[in-house]
């Protein structure tokens, strides 16, 4: 590709093809000052190449490096091939719940013997890559104080050879008074060391030590980067790191606009679908859409997952949620007032805003057709999904995951069932017959206590007859995942993309 870059870029692709060691053990401001090049030139360079950015360039080229090595090894020496250690650090059984600690970490220092310095680099750029706050130090006399600095929750992880390139002992007490988790990447146990380490992943005996902390940063991103997702087809789209293609909208109503965020695709979508998400009770979409201060990442993962099966997404907020209530109102507290008569009737608003959605959604210019326009919801907003669906009949297709199916089975709203905007309201009477006979998939979870897979069975079964009898039958379909509650599971957002994919598409 170098001919086709432009001439700061070919410098950065000469210099890593005449040493790819630097590319690798250097930052991104020091390779920068060897190439000659800003900072900003590396990024791009790393994205007219085919990576998502500069961590991702120097894991790339680690891989290549080791891959390169290993068959030198092989081919030149007669040794046999390094394969079988690489695959030993991916398979090990600790790999994994190391992962889940540095996903979960509120941040990660890596301190690492000097072999393992190069190493330790990558893995702490590769995880702030992937929204893991981390930083990686091969200065044993910097870490004490490092250590004082860390915040609850944190985690170091040591990587070295052997115990004896780790001199440890004092700083990692230091960790442990901060209440920061211990964790070791090493040939031997840290126990010997008078250090008690939560999480031990066992490196083979193998040299030389550079090469080996290449393969432990690329199992441990790559770990790192399954359990960060929950689902979905693999993309640039993670529920921890914020998309970068997104904008604040505002569809206009004959009230209040209804506020939201469009999640569009980089270049032009292989799929020229869009997706209306709505969020469950209590849910805000300012919180959702920034995944480092979302206390849960429901929302997020649901978004990632959609994004990453290639769909735009625009993601409104709920009637007495977030910006559509005021500031100090609970949104249950707002929602029973509602049900039992007192101020606007959010249900109804729920299902004649609809139109003014549609109408919204297709004029952001993503689609021109509303037969790839879909909506989809998790819980309260399964319920809102299912009256968007009654209120509009160009939704073409809809999903209510783990869905609300009637307000009044709610635990806050159980003698709301007979007040009249309930009943008025309600999709088990004649206003169900309007999502007839598009396509609708509802999962439930055998385990759920708030939506209960019953309740999700009654509705299939008062909808069931009319989808019959329009000989759609198949165009109604109700999953109900054993083991699964009122949480958002992998195996249920597969059922999601799946149930886009063939519906939505045609």
């Amino acid at each position: 590709m170098l001919d086709s870059l432009a001439p700061s870029e070919r410098r950065v692709g000469q210099a890593i093809l005449e040493d790819p060691g630097a590319a690798i053990a250097l930052s991104i401001g020091e390779f920068a000052e060897l190439c000659g090049v800003a900072q900003p030139t590396l990024s791009r360079f790393a994205k007219n190449v085919g990576f998502h950015g500069y961590p991702a360039l120097r894991l790339g080229i680690a891989h290549d490096f080791a891959a390169d090595r290993d068959a030198q090894n092989a081919a030149g020496t007669g040794k046999p091939s390094n394969q079988p250690a690489q695959e030993a650090i991916r398979v090990d059984a600790a790999l994994p719940v190391l992962a889940g600690a540095i996903r979960g970490a509120t941040a990660v220092e890596i301190w690492s013997a000097p072999e393992f310095a190069a190493g330790g680099q990558l893995l702490a750029a590769s995880l702030r890559g992937l929204g893991v706050p981390a930083a990686a130090s091969a200065i044993p006399s910097h870490w004490h104080r490092r250590a004082v600095g860390l915040p609850p929750g944190g985690l170091v992880l040591l990587l070295g050879q052997s115990v004896t390139d780790l001199p440890v002992a004092q700083a990692a007490q230091r960790a442990r008074e901060a209440q920061v988790g211990i964790a070791s990447a090493t040939s031997k146990s840290m126990r010997s060391s008078n250090v008690v380490d939560d999480i031990v992943l066992s490196l083979p005996d193998v040299e030389p030590g550079e090469m080996l902390g290449l393969w432990v940063a690329a199992a441990v991103t790559e770990a790192v980067r399954d359990v960060s997702m929950l689902a979905g087809p693999p993309g640039p789209a993670s529920p921890w790191v914020t998309w970068p293609y997104q904008r604040e909208v505002f569809l206009p109503t004959s009230g209040d606009p209804i506020p939201g965020v469009l999640f569009s695709q980089p270049t032009h979508s292989a799929k020229p679908t869009l997706i209306l998400y709505l969020t469950g009770m209590h849910g805000a979409v300012a919180r959702s859409v920034r995944p480092e201060a979302a206390d849960n990442h429901v929302d997020a993962s649901i978004l990632a997952a959609l994004l990453n099966a290639g769909h735009h997404v625009l993601f409104t907020e709920n009637p007495a949620h977030g910006m559509r209530k005021k500031a100090w109102e609970d949104a249950g507290v707002q929602i029973r007032a509602s049900l039992r008569g007192e101020g606007e009737d959010v249900l109804l608003q729920s299902r004649t805003e609809a139109t003014a959605l549609v109408d919204g959604a297709l004029s952001l210019g993503i689609i021109d057709d509303p037969r790839h326009l879909a909506v989809v919801g998790q819980s309260w907003g399964g319920l809102q999904a299912l009256l968007k669906m009654a209120g509009d009949d160009r939704i073409s297709c809809g999903v209510g995951m783990l869905p609300v199916c009637d307000p009044a089975t709610l635990e806050p709203f159980t003698d709301c069932g007979d007040e009249p905007r309930v009943v008025a309201s309600s999709l088990r009477g004649p206003l169900g017959s309007a999502i007839v006979p598009r396509p609708l998939l509802l999962i439930s979870g055998v385990d759920d206590p708030t939506a209960t897979a019953a309740q999700v069975k009654d509705f299939e079964e008062r909808l069931r007859p009319e989808y019959e009898a329009a000989g759609r039958a198949s165009e109604l379909q109700h999953v109900s995942l054993i083991g699964v509650a009122h949480n958002i599971e992998a195996g249920l957002l597969n059922e999601v993309i799946g149930w886009l994919d063939k519906n939505l598409l045609g």
